[in-house]
């Protein structure tokens, strides 16, 4: 597949990825196809989050020694993107909270979801 040659802006990247996550959530809390429940941790909140905190940075180090070790590397037109989209505040706004909270929301509407 051959790229076109046009290169968006980072603002235009971020924006849209941001739009799309948005339209996303929208979509899916209206038509209610994700369930919305009380949140379960209300009594265990914090050893819970804990736990989560602890085992997400326990792989790091390894996930990052496999990416080394490996040799991948992401392709030149993608590493653009990417890097293009993380030069902007807003592209962290866009890959570290609107994007997994637009994911969550298709994996548990779309996949998990309950009749």
């Amino acid at each position: 597949c051959k790229s076109s040659g046009v290169q968006l802006p980072p603002t235009a990247l971020v924006v849209s990825s941001v739009l799309t996550c948005l339209i996303t959530i929208a979509l899916f809390a209206l038509l209610r196809w994700s369930p919305s429940q009380a949140m379960r941790m209300s009594r265990r909140r914090w050893p819970v989050l804990v736990w989560a905190a602890l085992a997400a940075l326990g792989t790091m180090a390894p996930m990052q020694l496999l990416v080394d070790v490996s040799g991948f590397r992401l392709p030149p037109e993608q590493a653009t993107i990417f890097a293009s989209i993380m030069s902007s505040r807003w592209g962290w706004l866009a890959i570290a909270l609107a994007t997994p909270i637009a994911e969550e929301m298709v994996f548990r509407g779309a996949i998990m979801r309950v009749r």
